[in-house]
């Protein structure tokens, strides 16, 4: 009987931490979709949106399957203005891919490595740390977010593939 009491209690306390936790989740969850806003479709909460690497091109930076944060409320002004102080500035942009199924929009995040100005327009240089220089220049206009400095390490893949998150 004794047992039996002592079986209940803990049961009950275990259903009382899962509840909690599902609705700390489920309050955390509420609360991104009440705040964020689609930017070039992504998702961001007070203009930063979290993105998942996809490779490994940024090394040591950061790593495929990390999760990176992203500013979407930027001036191109500042980013050219950094990178003349002699600042690393790291920015993703979209990049159109043609194949012959269609047309594949990604987001792509490298080092810009040199800025040109042709008419007032910029145009960016970009290379992942650890790959080769992209092969063509990004217009000021493409880039959608300037990375933060800030990752969390395998969260990408975890939140892509358990919660279905990002």
């Amino acid at each position: 009987m004794e047992n039996t009491a002592k079986r209940k209690k803990t049961l009950k306390i275990i259903g009382n931490i899962v509840f909690w936790l599902v609705l700390i989740i489920v309050v955390i969850y509420s609360t991104v979709a009440l705040f964020s806003k689609k930017d070039n479709n992504m998702t961001s909460v007070f203009g930063i949106s979290a993105l998942t690497v996809q490779s490994d091109s940024m090394l040591p930076a950061f790593d495929e399957g990390d999760l990176i944060f992203v500013k979407t409320k930027f001036e191109v002004a500042d980013l050219v203005e950094k990178f003349e102080n002699g600042e690393k500035v790291v920015i993703t942009f979209r990049v159109m891919k043609t194949t012959e199924t269609g047309t594949i929009v990604y987001y792509n995040t490298h080092t810009v490595k040199n800025i040109s100005e042709v008419g007032g327009i910029y145009w960016f240089y970009t290379q992942g740390d650890n790959a080769p220089a992209d092969s063509s220049p990004v217009l000021g206009s493409e880039i959608v977010g300037v990375w933060t400095g800030k990752s969390w390490a395998g969260w990408g893949y975890f939140l892509d593939n358990t919660i279905g998150f990002l």
